[in-house]
């Protein structure tokens, strides 16, 4: 059977063979859940940082304007002038709206306010031998972050519109908070409604898009456990990454304090470790 979707051709089955993880089986009830926007994280790590003086760093704004937060450090060290450069950032009414600084070991993480803006590092002086080293994208979580199918979830409050519930992962999450997994709808090997997005069938729901959780049915997904799961057996939820899974995989079998028994749902079909199988998802 061959069909046309969001303007491209693809082909699929009916029966949903080969599967595809995050694919749903027939009859599937599901909701709508939006992958918000995130805000953008950096980490800058100062090293041989080793005279007093006035400390400056300075940003890019997304409308291409500067923004510069300096102090005077008299610790001559990574740490001191970390923290110079927090209580610059922390004290200054011009960042009041952009970012809140911590310091941890010369390592400052910059956290800003607004969702989905990228933030540009442009430049550090220091009196000294002082280095600034930017770790992590600057662009880290700018723009917000791909949701893969086949993942267990938990719902989330949406900023951006309070009246539909936005998606988050399963990490930390207790198997009362599992809404549901994650899911592409039947025949379709790309996530999104844009047209140009022809990324294989492993790519994830862009954030801003609509996520499709299924509640009730069967879906199908990659066994991670260590055993092989049997039919009607429990399934187990990922929480905890310290196990060597993603976080809202599915197991056969549980992980210590990684995992979490998922609420009415069992494995459908015996399925081999890293094989995909079906699980059966009860609302």
């Amino acid at each position: 059977m061959s069909g046309v979707l969001n303007n491209v051709g693809i082909t699929f089955y009916g029966d949903q063979r080969p599967p595809i993880e995050g694919t749903a089986g027939k009859d599937l009830k599901s909701r709508g859940y939006a992958n918000p926007l995130l805000a953008q994280i950096s980490t800058w790590t100062f090293t041989l940082s080793d005279t007093v003086g006035d400390v400056t760093v300075t940003i890019r704004l997304p409308d291409g304007s500067l923004l510069s937060a300096t102090g005077t450090d008299a610790g001559a060290t990574d740490t001191t002038h970390a923290d110079t450069v927090t209580l610059a950032i922390n004290g200054s009414d011009d960042w009041a709206n952009v970012a809140t600084a911590s310091n941890i070991a010369g390592v400052l993480t910059i956290a800003y306010l607004h969702a989905g803006l990228n933030y540009a590092f442009v430049s550090f002086s220091t009196p000294g031998a002082g280095v600034l080293t930017p770790t992590s994208p600057e662009t880290q979580a700018a723009g917000g972050a791909a949701f893969p199918v086949g993942r267990w979830c938990v719902a989330a409050a949406n900023a951006s519109d309070p009246s539909i519930p936005a998606l988050a992962s399963a990490a930390g999450a207790a198997a009362a908070d599992l809404i549901g997994i994650t899911i592409r709808p039947s025949g379709q090997l790309t996530n999104t409604n844009n047209a140009d997005n022809t990324v294989n069938v492993s790519e994830a729901f862009p954030a801003s898009d609509m996520v499709p959780v299924g509640y009730d049915g069967p879906i199908y997904v990659t066994n991670v456990g260590s055993v092989a799961s049997v039919a009607h057996g429990p399934v187990h939820a990922v929480v905890n990454t310290a196990g060597g899974q993603l976080d809202g995989q599915s197991r056969a079998d549980a992980d210590g304090g990684n995992t979490v028994i998922a609420p009415n749902a069992y494995w459908l079909t015996p399925t081999a470790v890293n094989a995909r199988g079906m699980v059966y998802l009860r609302s």
